[in-house]
């Protein structure tokens, strides 16, 4: 799996999106900032007990449903990392590590669970690479307009 893409989530600048689904497949997209990458897991802060992203995650976990992260980079790359809830925590010795984190991060805020998701994959979609790998897998695939005149290629 691409690890250039995991190292990502810890850098400056990055902004995280976090998809998860609900029970009808309907997509939720949020700006998760707390998203980190921790011993071979993604692990995500949920501050709000009653959010959609936790209530999705919950269920996301229950019916093991894969959940996606973009990653876009201060340097303007994007990065695709598809992911499962494993677990989760609300109490305990690791809630508390993560608690005290997340306030000494936040200020004065409660945290509702701390999620540790199973990276799956990763991909880089930044324009440059998804032409490259477009050419790759499809290497006879061209517009005909760009057949019969390289020079004045017309795009949509």
């Amino acid at each position: 799996m691409g690890n250039e893409a995991l190292n990502f989530l810890d850098a400056p600048g990055t902004i995280k999106i976090l998809v998860t689904t609900d029970e009808k497949g309907t997509p939720h997209a949020a700006v998760k900032q707390s998203l980190s990458y921790e011993d071979g897991s993604l692990v995500y802060w949920e501050l709000f007990e009653h959010s959609t992203t936790n209530r999705n995650l919950t269920a996301d976990l229950w019916y093991d449903r894969p959940v996606s992260v973009l990653l876009f980079t201060s340097d303007e790359r994007s990065f695709l990392i598809k992911a499962r809830p494993r677990y989760s925590f609300i109490s305990g010795k690791i809630f508390k590590q993560h608690y005290e984190r997340a306030r000494a991060r936040y200020g004065d805020v409660d945290l509702a669970c701390v999620w540790f998701m199973r990276p799956e994959s990763a991909e880089e979609h930044t324009l440059a690479a998804r032409l490259q790998e477009e050419k790759r897998l499809h290497p006879y695939f061209n517009h005909l307009d760009r057949l019969a005149s390289p020079a004045r290629t017309v795009h949509g």
